[in-house]
């Protein structure tokens, strides 16, 4: 038996800012002591300790294993074979720590003790997994980072009155200090208007006559900030005084800031939503991807079933709340609101919330998928000495096919969470469009179908064609903002019933197309009798998207060549009486005689491969 042990690793930098202890090594040793129990009991904050180097070589007899952290901050740790699924304690090595501002002089590594855990073991198969996730407090990593010389701001720029996030701008950090301020780093705010600036000790510890002499007569720089526009224009200035004032001066090696701006705050401009993709198939004619019949021009495929419609999802951090609905035209009808008859359960995204983990008494970053048309759908969000945070995380289809774009963002402890968009906005079930359904096996000439019989005009697919128009509004005001269509579209969703060699294993069936095979000799002779020195082979293949029809023989070789036959009009019909197949060279045995139909279908993520298939057993002389 096996062990595992995997989870993730982070470090908090502030409240709501922590980083993944990416290639960190976290390590186990089989714990021992008569206070293990009292240990693995115990809060990670009280039990974490800083190892010597002379405690680090006197635990090599009893590592069990380690595992290099991954840069999201996961990891998975197969124990040595000696373990045996007891408690143990978990080090994290550190040879460096994440920063974009790696410093230029080697720091001794840092191993430092978190907890003892008693594994909750689940059993899979020959292997025992358990999990252990943690955060190590700001107090502590943060008292790591400095040993490494490496600093960080980590805040948030928003509009005095509103809070509202302002993305795009530039945070330029600066240092008072005692002859010139030290510019410490900049970043730009992202869409939450988050941002992070790493910068070094020497940074602020350099002067005008660094190497020779570097002065800082407090043990952290002294901040103050500018905040630009993305063209360049001061949106923020504070004075240097701003870093002699408390909360600024002498800060630590993990500073939390959030800056304000009042008056003309300039706003990103607002994603303009678009319908970009069926599945993978870009609809923009630019890049001919579709065909002037709405097949696919790779592969020349129709779609069918459930097809995801892609594009680029109205900002859930516009000003104004955004709703978006596609209308979909059979041709040449005009165009219909898609409905919530339309529309299968959609995952357009997922909701990422910080959730709160009473076993590592800590904030943790969770997910959960986010929907169009699951209702009912919500997440229990665990809180700290409160009840569940409960939250929708579905957006409904209203009566007109107007989809809400989600506008929770709330990334914070305690908070609802954000919302993420994935692309998908809406899976639409073709089947709502078009769902051909023909009877092959009734007796009205010139039915029932047989083997070797063309397919009716009046029982075909009339293949169906389609446009998909996309639309996306304001709320209440109902004023544009967006809308493209992509101007035809092939849908295939037929069933075909039939009966197929009645005069060996056959009777009535249905399938999305017609593949329907027979030997004239054994049809004939009303059943089994052994084959001679030839047979002719009877088929019909039937799909208006119709690949190329195989006929072959299985069985001890040396076999006939394989018949490939002609298509026109989306079949294939074998020659009257027949298509001859010479099998005189065939041993006395036992064959298969094989119809192979590929279809040219997909649901937007390539071919899906289906065929139809038939087949016949006879007996060589």
């Amino acid at each position: 038996m096996s062990y595992i042990v995997r989870g993730r690793l982070c470090g908090y930098l502030c409240d709501d800012c922590d980083e993944p202890l990416a290639g960190s090594v976290v390590r186990f040793y089989s714990s021992e002591g008569d206070q293990t129990a009292a240990r693995a009991a115990a809060q990670p904050k009280d039990t974490m300790i800083l190892r010597a180097s002379s405690d680090v070589e006197a635990l090599a007899g009893r590592f069990v294993g380690e595992a290099t952290v991954a840069p999201d901050g996961s990891y998975e740790a197969k124990m040595s074979a000696g373990y045996s699924g007891g408690e143990l304690d978990v080090d994290i090595y550190c040879g460096s720590v994440p920063t974009s501002r790696p410093p230029k002089h080697k720091t001794e590594p840092v191993q430092f003790h978190v907890t003892t855990i008693a594994p909750a073991w689940r059993e899979a198969e020959d292997v025992r997994v358990a999990a252990f996730e943690y955060c190590v407090p700001a107090r502590i990593w943060c008292a790591i980072r400095a040993r490494f010389g490496v600093w960080v701001i980590c805040g948030h720029v928003l509009v005095c009155e509103s809070k509202q996030p302002v993305a795009g701008v530039t945070v330029k950090a600066f240092d008072v200090d005692w002859l010139q301020d030290d510019m410490l780093g900049s970043a730009v705010t992202d869409a939450a208007g988050h941002f992070r600036i790493d910068y070094l000790a020497a940074d602020f510890k350099r002067t005008p006559f660094s190497p020779l002499i570097n002065i800082e007569w407090v043990s952290g720089p002294d901040l103050y900030f500018r905040v630009e526009s993305a063209g360049g224009a001061p949106l923020l200035v504070e004075p240097a005084s701003k870093g002699r004032t408390p909360g600024r001066e002498n800060v630590g090696p993990c500073t939390c800031v959030e800056l304000c701006l009042t008056g003309d705050v300039p706003s990103t401009p607002p994603t303009i939503p678009m319908f970009t993709k069926v599945g993978v198939y870009r609809i923009d004619p630019i890049y001919g991807e579709f065909t002037p019949n709405g097949t696919t021009t790779s592969g020349d495929m129709a779609f069918t079933s459930t097809i995801p419609l892609v594009g680029i999802m109205p900002d859930p951090l516009s000003s104004d709340a955004i709703e978006y609905r596609f209308q979909i035209a059979t041709l040449p009808a005009g165009p219909v609101p898609v409905d919530v008859s339309h529309i299968g359960a959609t995952i357009i995204g997922e909701l990422e919330f910080f959730a709160y983990d009473s076993v590592l008494s800590a904030w943790v970053v969770r997910s959960t998928d986010f929907w169009a048309n699951n209702a009912g759908a919500t997440v229990s969000i665990p809180q700290n000495g409160a009840p569940d945070l409960v939250v929708g995380v579905n957006t409904p289809v209203n009566a007109d096919g107007w989809i809400a774009a989600p506008r929770v963002n709330s990334l914070v402890p305690g908070g609802q969470g954000r919302f993420i968009p994935n692309g998908t906005l809406a899976i639409l079930d073709t089947t709502t469009y078009t769902d051909e359904s023909f009877d092959l096996a009734v007796a009205a000439p010139p039915l029932p179908l047989t083997a070797g019989d063309s397919v009716p005009a009046a029982q075909q697919s009339t293949m169906p064609l389609c446009a998909i128009t996309f639309e996306a509004r304001v709320v209440t005001v109902h004023t544009p903002v967006g809308t493209n269509t992509l101007a035809k579209i092939a849908f295939s969703n037929l069933l075909e019933k039939y009966d197929r060699h009645p005069y060996w294993a056959g009777g009535t069936t249905s399938t999305i197309g017609v593949g329907s095979l027979g030997i004239a000799e054994m049809a004939s002779a009303g059943g089994c009798a052994e084959m001679g020195d030839s047979i002719h082979a009877l088929y019909t293949a039937y799909h208006p998207y119709i690949g190329q029809p195989r006929i072959y023989l299985e069985g001890n070789p040396i076999l006939p060549a394989e018949i490939d036959p002609v298509t026109a009009s989306g079949q294939a019909v074998s020659a009257p009486g027949g298509d001859l197949i010479d099998i005189t060279l065939l041993a006395k045995c036992a064959y298969i005689l094989w119809l192979s139909v590929p279809l040219r279908l997909t649901s937007g993520y390539g071919s899906l491969g289906w065929h139809l298939e038939d087949h016949i057993a006879f007996c060589k002389k």
